[in-house]
């Protein structure tokens, strides 16, 4: 656990392991979602996540056709819980 200092308005630094993280870098925009009870989740905004998200979801396997992989990808998205679109 981490933990960060508020300035007097309202406003608080990530360290460069959490940008590094989160592949965010300065002037990049992010997201602040409100969840249940004092919560907030902080993730870059972005139509698309980094490939590196789905490590260890793909077997592998050197015979895999071009649709085969394709398909790998996209199960590995809905089986992690991300769609890739936004408003989801």
């Amino acid at each position: 656990m981490n933990v960060m200092k508020l300035t007097n308005k309202g406003q608080f630094t990530l360290s460069k392991p959490f940008l590094k993280h989160m592949c965010a870098k300065p002037g990049d925009q992010v997201v602040v979602t409100k969840l249940m009870g004092n919560a907030v989740k902080i993730q870059p905004k972005t139509n698309f996540m980094p490939l590196n998200i789905l490590q260890g979801c793909i077997e592998v396997n050197t015979n895999y056709s071009d649709d085969a992989i394709q398909n790998a990808i996209m199960a590995a998205y809905v089986k992690s819980g991300i769609s890739g679109l936004e408003g989801e």
